[in-house]
């Protein structure tokens, strides 16, 4: 059975520049020891976690990285929550880490460039079709944050635990200057 392709994002600034802020992005999660463990991971995947992200960001994009990403999910079908309740993993938990994935350091690297060019503000756009999209997904479609806050928080926390609903998993929602 053929597996079904996610959407694409449609990262509606992504160029060189933005693309080596992710890296940067990236290396300053390295740095601290802050890149995303995923309890659905085999430890050969958490450990190369961070070169796949950079290898995508430099020559692919948040499929290409999904699709790498799917060799080092756990061949069990089940992890470990943070609660030590077993969880059974979703199909498509490679795109959702990958998608996820890429644009939060997408979404970083668009607020670092805002604020190295004194742009005060980022807008929240829909960068990924849904046919159902959530009402507090929608509802912050359109609205402009801070990009000194939200980068700050989006590097405080991971793409999972932000207080924005920007990059998190499945939301669909990105930014843009």
């Amino acid at each position: 059975m053929l597996e079904k392709e996610k959407p694409k994002f449609k990262f509606l600034q992504l160029n060189e520049e933005i693309q080596q802020l992710m890296i940067d992005e990236i290396n300053l999660d390295v740095d601290i020891d802050h890149v995303f463990k995923s309890p659905r991971f085999i430890q050969l995947g958490s450990l190369m976690f961070a070169d796949l992200i950079k290898d995508n960001i430099k020559s692919g994009d948040d499929i290409t990285l999904s699709k790498a990403i799917k060799q080092y999910i756990n061949k069990s079908g089940k992890y470990t929550d943070k609660n030590g309740k077993e969880r059974t993993i979703p199909r498509d938990a490679h795109y959702v880490l990958g998608q996820g994935q890429f644009n939060y350091y997408y979404s970083r690297a668009i607020c670092s460039y805002a604020i190295k060019n004194k742009i005060e503000t980022v807008e929240i756009y829909r960068a990924k079709y849904s046919s159902n999209p959530r009402s507090e997904s929608q509802s912050e479609i359109g609205k402009h944050r801070s990009a000194i806050e939200l980068l700050e928080n989006l590097r405080k926390n991971d793409f999972v635990n932000n207080t924005f609903n920007i990059s998190k998993p499945n939301s669909g929602l990105s930014v843009k200057y």
